[in-house]
Order: structure tokens, then sequence, then C-alpha cells
């Protein structure tokens, strides 16, 4: 069952003994519209991929190249496009290969997040979450490419 498609779903629990039955309604809301992903790439620049949520909220990743090893930048803003004060998250990228490895994240500021990472040809799958400070759970999957020339 696509839920995204369905909207809520009533589920109905009949509870039957001998003669006597019963039927209670409860009904599961939405989940969360899924984010959008767009990119902006620009020659000679990191692609800057920003994750945009239905409260507002958006996360601005990207990897900036170094000699050897790359920083991939991860910052969450607010609906009015402030950084976010948020002082952890989780992550983990999935490299071309398929294998999963769990970040090692530093806090620059609260809301901007570096790591490590590879500068190494081909398409991560980084997945992320955090919790704003109102309590909403910002959690994304998106792809990320590292191109011939970075």
């Amino acid at each position: 069952m696509n839920r995204s498609i369905l909207g809520g779903v009533l589920l109905v629990a009949v509870v039957a003994t001998g003669c006597n039955m019963a039927a209670t309604p409860a009904t599961s809301p939405s989940p969360p519209p899924s984010p959008t992903v767009t990119s902006d790439v620009e020659a000679g620049q990191p692609t800057i991929y920003t994750v945009a949520f239905a409260s507002g909220k958006t996360v601005e990743t990207y990897i900036d190249p170094g000699s050897g090893t790359s920083l991939l930048h991860v910052t969450y803003f607010d609906a009015l496009g402030n950084e976010m004060p948020i002082s952890t998250m989780n992550g983990s990228v999935q490299s071309p290969d398929g294998t999963n490895a769990p970040l090692t994240l530093t806090l620059l500021e609260p809301g901007h997040f570096v790591a490590s990472t590879t500068k190494e040809v081909g398409t991560y799958k980084l997945t992320a979450s955090a919790t704003a400070p109102d309590g909403e759970a910002i959690a994304f999957t998106l792809d990320l490419v590292v191109p011939q020339d970075q």
C-alpha cells in the first residue's frame, strides 16, 4: 500500500467473543511528504544540493574538494533561511560499490557539520538525520555525485 498516494488510513479492529462483537475505528495519519532535492551546478565549484521540506526548512550539502581527502558539508536552515542551532546529527554514506559507513561528523558551528570523505569519482548515497529545535525530525537520503573533475 502506497500511503503517500492514499493519504490517511482508516483501521477498524473487530473483536468478537461469543455473541458479542465490538468494532473500534482508528486512523493513521499520512506520512509527511518527501523532501525535494535540487542541485546548483557551476563550473569550477562544488555542486550544492538543497533538500527542502514541507515546513520550509532546508538542508544544504556539498563536497568541498581538498588534496587527498575532501570535506562533506551539511548545513541546516530554518524556514527564514537562518542556520538552525542543531548540535547533533547522524549520517552515513553508501559508496558506489554498496559499502555503508557511518560519518564521523564534526560540528563547525550549530547547524553546520563536516565530515572527511573521499573524492573518488562516483555516486554516493548520503543518509542523514537531526532534530530541529521545534522537535521536527529532519531526515533525508540523497545521491551525491563526485564528478571526474573534482
